[in-house]
């Protein structure tokens, strides 16, 4: 009897041992999912990285609508948080620098303020107390404003009238020596040909009230000449 146990024992031994050893096979494949399911886990839990500081700009925008014109004042004017690529060239951060200042053209409430969207400061804001005026001249000659530039020195002239000749007059036109209605004058601005929508280019020079009264008067639509002083 013996025997036929010690017999069927090892019989069985093998399917025993080949059965027995599924458990194991099969715990070690669940433990390695379940290693795999906590390194997913973990992925999708570990916190990312901390993000970037905060390098947003701070520019000035309209807190309103404003329409053309308009002057700035502390109600009109908003900082505006922007992020570095969304900054306009130009943009204005100063408040004290644009208030006061006239609006160029309408403005939505929120958009950014920048140096073209407003009227300059003025031509004669380093007049004061000088007794100085600014007057524009229209030029006779486009080519000569390509010469000028703010702050160069000029003497203004206008021809003569006396160049005209009379109804009587065979001969040809003579030549007359040309006015100077202006010596040693300073160029502020150079507005170039045709973007005031009117002719030639204009000229605008600081001068005394009464010589910018007889530069007011002259030139017409023929304009007048330049002469350039050294510097």
């Amino acid at each position: 009897m013996n025997t036929h146990r010690v017999r069927a024992g090892a019989a069985l031994h093998p399917i025993l041992t080949r059965f027995g050893r599924w458990p194991r096979r099969l715990l070690a494949a669940v433990l390695l999912l379940a290693a795999l399911a906590v390194e997913l886990s973990g992925w999708s839990t570990t916190p990312g990285p901390e993000p970037p500081a905060d390098h947003s700009v701070t520019v000035l925008a309209a807190a309103r609508d404003l329409t053309a014109g308009s002057v700035l004042r502390a109600a009109d004017v908003r900082p505006l948080r922007l992020p570095p690529a969304a900054v306009p060239a130009h943009a204005l951060t100063d408040g004290r620098a644009v208030l006061g200042r006239r609006v160029a053209g309408p403005l939505r409430r929120g958009e950014a303020l920048t140096d073209v969207r407003l009227v300059d400061p003025g031509l004669t804001a380093g007049l004061s107390g000088s007794g100085l005026v600014a007057v524009p001249v229209r030029l006779a000659d486009p080519a000569t404003a390509v010469l000028l530039r703010p702050g160069s020195r000029v003497d203004l002239l206008a021809r003569s009238g006396a160049d005209d000749t009379g109804p009587g007059d065979a001969g040809p036109e003579s030549p007359q020596p040309a006015v100077v209605l202006a010596a040693d004058v300073t160029v502020l601005a150079v507005v170039p040909v045709g973007s005031d929508r009117s002719g030639g280019p204009l000229l605008v020079v600081a001068a005394a009230p009464d010589t910018a009264r007889r530069l007011a008067g002259a030139g017409g639509d023929a304009g007048l000449t330049v002469t350039l002083r050294p510097p």
